[in-house]
């Protein structure tokens, strides 16, 4: 085997085309990122997070991130909590139960910079299964809808700070 010529480039050459193909399949079928426009509307991604009693939720669509946590504060009991990492114009929240949405609600600045928001949850929002988020940042429009499973913060791990 090891005299046979044709055998020893093959062995040699097969790992390379293969590597090549690999790469040249992807930049020939993926699709290539596109800026997001002024007075567009675009889908946030909810992280798996989300889906778990984590206590937090991540919200990302490009280079946007919104993250919602709960906190309990002693005023106003559970606080639903919006940190970006750009700075948003507004930002409205609905609980849904079922299919009924409540009506959106805007939640307030707490930072000077636009980038952390905050707004008290009622005793209803224990019922309600799934979240609905819309916020508008450098004139894009970005929503996303979520289940509430990260509402109750359910682990041995203590939550890092922001």
């Amino acid at each position: 085997m090891k005299k046979n010529k044709h055998i020893m480039v093959a062995m040699i050459v097969a790992p390379i085309l293969a590597i090549i193909s690999y790469f040249a399949t992807d930049y020939a079928v993926s699709d290539q990122p596109i800026a997001a426009a002024e007075g567009e509307s675009y889908a946030l991604l909810a992280r798996p997070n989300c889906r778990y009693e984590s206590g937090e939720c991540t919200l990302k669509n490009g280079d946007i991130e919104l993250q919602l946590r709960i906190e309990f504060e002693q005023d106003s009991g559970r606080v639903l909590m919006a940190k970006s990492n750009q700075p948003l114009t507004g930002i409205r929240v609905a609980l849904v139960n079922g299919e009924e949405a409540q009506e959106a609600v805007a939640l307030e600045r707490t930072a000077s910079d636009g980038t952390i928001w905050m707004m008290p949850l009622s005793l209803h929002s224990q019922e309600s299964n799934g979240l609905r988020v819309a916020f508008e940042s450098s004139g894009r429009v970005f929503y996303a809808s979520t289940d509430t499973a990260f509402f109750d913060y359910d682990t041995i791990f203590p939550r890092g700070e922001w």
